[in-house]
Order: structure tokens, then sequence, then C-alpha cells
């Protein structure tokens, strides 16, 4: 059996999933297109319950999340994220505060 040192980076990528959150179906569909030419699996959530329950179920090596979703905004759905999994967020939002941009959750 090999270990994760020696599968090559092309193996993991495979097997690795990256959740995308974002209730624009364009945006989601877009990133999902460069990430799976990339050899990334891709999960989507359009509004932040769903997102939790993939993020649950999946266990996603990485998160893309957009702030101003339906239901749960994208600050809870990272608060939450951070209750039960230390998954690396990337934030992908249109809003342009300062604050916005320098507040790591």
């Amino acid at each position: 059996m090999e270990s994760d040192g020696e599968r090559s980076v092309d193996q993991r990528i495979a097997t690795e999933t990256i959740l995308i959150v974002e209730d624009d179906q364009k945006t989601a569909s877009l990133v999902a297109l460069y990430l799976e030419r990339e050899g990334f699996k891709t999960v989507h959530a359009a509004d932040g319950q769903r997102a939790l329950g993939l993020a649950r179920q999946c266990t996603p090596c990485f998160v893309i999340l957009d702030l101003m979703l339906p239901q749960l905004d994208g600050w809870e759905v990272c608060r939450e994220l951070r209750r039960f999994s230390d998954v690396p967020i990337l934030i992908l939002s249109a809003r342009e505060d300062e604050f916005d941009r320098v507040i790591w959750c």
C-alpha cells in the first residue's frame, strides 16, 4: 500500500474534493470547470445549510465560500465549519468593503 508521500500529485488531486459554496450557478460552474480540468473533484452547494451538510458528508480538502448566500450567510457557514473542521477556506465574494477583505474566519 502506498503512503501519501509515495502517491503522485495527480493521484492525490484526483481523490480530493473541493466544496464550492456559491448561489450564482454561472460562477459556481465556471469555478468547477477550472478545478475539474486540473483533476479535482468538486461538489456544489447553493446555500449555507446545504454547504454544512455536504462538508460533513464528503469531508472536502478545501472550501471556496461566497459570503452572500441565502439562509445562512457565508460568515455563519465559516463559523459553523470551524466547529467541526479545520479545512482551508477561500472567500470568493463580490463584496468590496475593507472589513470584508481583511477579516479571517
